[in-house]
């Protein structure tokens, strides 16, 4: 009786990368390093590969939905529309994330201006601000500024598997 065997390439499963696309801007993965409930609400940290902290802030029962816990490991994106930069080293703002990061690129369009800073070797995020608003501030390229945006604009993604 003769066997036949199967070629390597059928054996072994091949592996892909995956990612997901999305129209939000900013995009990153981080651990999930502490969590408060406030109420309904839960307002979660994020610690991103650069050691920077990202907060979210969601529903609990979103949150519970996830499974979302102290340790886990989550995707947090945003659109750049809900990010403002700021100049003034000086202001004093109640915010939960403040990044400051050197101007990158900046392309002006008709109704926004769209600008990327580097805060961190591979961390940037990506604001669109008021038209004009780089020319204004004679913002350039290499400019230090400051990218803010609110908890409750991050939405957070993880796998989450079916029985």
């Amino acid at each position: 009786m003769m066997m036949k065997t199967l070629s390597s390439a059928l054996i072994q499963p091949q592996f892909q990368k995956a990612r997901f696309a999305s129209s939000a801007r900013n995009h990153y993965s981080g651990q999930v390093v502490f969590v408060v409930t406030e109420g309904e609400l839960v307002r979660t940290w994020l610690l991103l590969p650069s050691g920077h902290v990202l907060q979210a802030l969601l529903t609990r029962s979103s949150a519970e939905g996830m499974g979302l816990k102290v340790g886990g490991v989550v995707s947090a994106l945003f659109k750049a529309a809900s990010v403002e930069l700021l100049l003034d080293a000086q202001l004093e703002l109640e915010v939960s994330n403040q990044w400051w990061g050197e101007v990158t690129h900046i392309a002006a369009g008709e109704a926004r201006d769209e600008v990327t800073l580097m805060v961190a070797p591979g961390l940037e995020i990506t604001a669109l601000v008021n038209a004009g608003f780089c020319r204004q501030q004679r913002l350039h390229k290499g400019d230090a500024a400051c990218a803010v945006f609110s908890a409750s604009s991050v939405i957070l993604l993880t796998l989450v598997w079916e029985d």
